[in-house]
């Protein structure tokens, strides 16, 4: 049986700056790491990057730690990471393929509050999750997906 693989999620905030993402994976390459997903969102200029990894073997979570917290003081970001497992085969990601997906679109001009908690609450009540919301338009119309 095979044993579960170690999953790291490797969260930076702060103030986005070039390089910041090039001086991560560049940290991150000289441990024996596979890249499972990431998120990248910058919001007036706040950075929040998120990369999960996985590896086969236990990994030295004492020098990833070091190095990644080490790089992030050096940019004046936040670093956050958090270790966990998956089962062989799902490759860390939690969704199994054959998860059903749905893309919802919402506009408005303007686009309030209460018309994102309105459909929010709708996917939650249907026992759905929300895995990304991204912005695709905001002038003449604010466009989520």
């Amino acid at each position: 049986m095979n044993e579960p693989r170690t999953t790291l999620l490797i969260t930076l905030t702060g103030r986005d700056r070039p390089g910041v993402t090039s001086r991560l994976f560049s940290v991150l390459a000289r441990f024996p790491l596979s890249v499972v997903d990431i998120e990248q969102v910058v919001i007036r200029g706040r950075l929040v990057l998120g990369v999960l990894t996985s590896c086969d073997e236990p990994p030295d979570l004492t020098a990833i730690h070091r190095s990644v917290t080490s790089m992030a003081a050096g940019l004046g970001l936040d670093a956050e990471i958090t270790t966990g497992s998956a089962e062989p085969g799902q490759g860390g990601a939690g969704h199994g393929a054959a998860a059903e997906q749905l893309h919802v679109t919402v506009l408005g001009h303007p686009l309030q509050p209460d018309a994102v908690a309105a459909v929010a609450g709708r996917i939650a009540a249907s026992g759905a999750n929300i895995d990304r919301i991204t912005r695709l338009a905001s002038d003449p119309v604010t466009c989520i997906e």
